[in-house]
């Protein structure tokens, strides 16, 4: 019964590829994220000196490919992965902006109410992840004695979404893709280490603070590109 089952899936499996349009895109998206980060721990430092809650806002700008599948019954399948520059500002922190890069990759399950020859529409619900480094440098005198700030803000994030995506057909090979993520972080941690350096006080050194994300945050990610295969 066991090699019947699994033979099944096998089938069922080679049967949603084989009878599938396939479509490619690469495109940029721009993701923009407001976020509240939990501490977990309570370093004793003053510039670390922070609320239990406190607010981050993310910017950035990414070079994407996706692949997506379609049935003729309507199923809609889609994988991605995507990298590039992002941004931070946490307030509370500092004024200037954190610069880095951006690691995500998603994949979504739905359903394409319109699909012909020359254009598609299609909706899904996905499950991702985001991989961000970011860091901060500042400079700064006092009392004729140079002080630097240096922070280093590293995110793995498990998030979950829906999206939108229209598909037009431009040329024989050619089409345009655009599309709208909606989504939050359902589980994640980051954590922020800060060094201080040039400064004769023993209160200053290197530490880092730690934080988690569970249901919080809403992150909107406008897309933009070309796609071929249909």
């Amino acid at each position: 019964m066991k090699k019947i089952f699994f033979l099944f899936l096998f089938l069922s499996a080679f049967s949603l590829f084989a009878e599938s349009t396939r479509v490619h895109t690469i495109h940029f998206s721009f993701p923009v994220e407001t976020r509240t980060l939990n501490k977990t721990n309570f370093p004793a430092r003053k510039y670390l000196d922070l609320d239990s809650n406190f607010k981050a806002s993310y910017l950035g700008g990414c070079l994407n490919w996706n692949k997506l599948i379609f049935r003729e019954n309507g199923l809609a399948l889609l994988f991605g992965v995507g990298t590039g520059a992002d941004f931070a500002k946490i307030p509370d922190l500092s004024s200037d902006f954190f610069e880095g890069f951006l690691i995500s990759g998603k994949f979504g399950l739905g359903f394409a109410p319109v699909k012909n020859k020359k254009i598609i529409l299609a909706f899904h619900g996905f499950v991702g992840l985001d991989l961000r480094i970011l860091d901060l440098e500042t400079k700064y005198k006092v009392a004729n004695i140079s002080d630097e700030m240096n922070y280093r803000l590293e995110e793995f994030n498990f998030t979950s979404g829906f999206d939108g995506i229209f598909l037009v057909k431009l040329t024989e090979r050619l089409g345009l893709f655009s599309a709208l993520d909606i989504s939050t972080v359902f589980a994640g941690h980051g954590s922020v280490e800060v060094s201080r350096s040039n400064d004769s006080s023993s209160d200053y050194g290197s530490k880092e603070l730690k934080y988690k994300n569970i249901l919080n945050g809403i992150n909107i990610v406008p897309r933009i590109g070309l796609c071929w295969g249909y």
